[in-house]
């Protein structure tokens, strides 16, 4: 696919990439990345009133994901893919960002994104 959306995957998050997608088969299996709407949660003061409290933690989350049994993500639209270094990705919400790109990387032993900016 041609596009001018960068995805930048650091060498540790290849390496858990690569063997999660070997877990669950190369051929079905694909990376996913998603824009994370903001989290809320609402408490009552003492008087009653209720009390909001909403955050934007990270805007994005990469997980891994899988077509059905006997199915391959090339046949879900091969266009719709980036593929990094043989990973196969998917960046579903990423078309609408500001961001140019996203680079994956991980922390505290987990995925995570960071949106890439000009």
């Amino acid at each position: 696919m041609e596009t001018d959306f960068e995805i930048q995957i650091d060498d540790d998050a290849k390496v858990i990439l690569r063997r999660q997608l070997a877990e669950h088969g190369v051929e079905r299996s694909y990376v996913v990345i998603r824009r994370i709407g903001p989290i809320g949660d609402v408490t009552r003061g003492p008087d009653g009133s209720v009390k909001w409290s909403i955050s934007h933690p990270h805007s994005w989350l990469v997980e891994l994901a899988a077509e059905e049994i006997g199915g391959k993500w090339e046949n879900r639209g091969k266009e719709k893919f980036l593929v990094v270094d043989g990973i196969p990705v998917l960046p579903e919400a990423l078309w609408r960002s500001r961001a140019r790109g996203v680079h994956i990387c991980v922390r505290g032993g987990r995925l995570f994104t960071e949106p890439l900016y000009e």
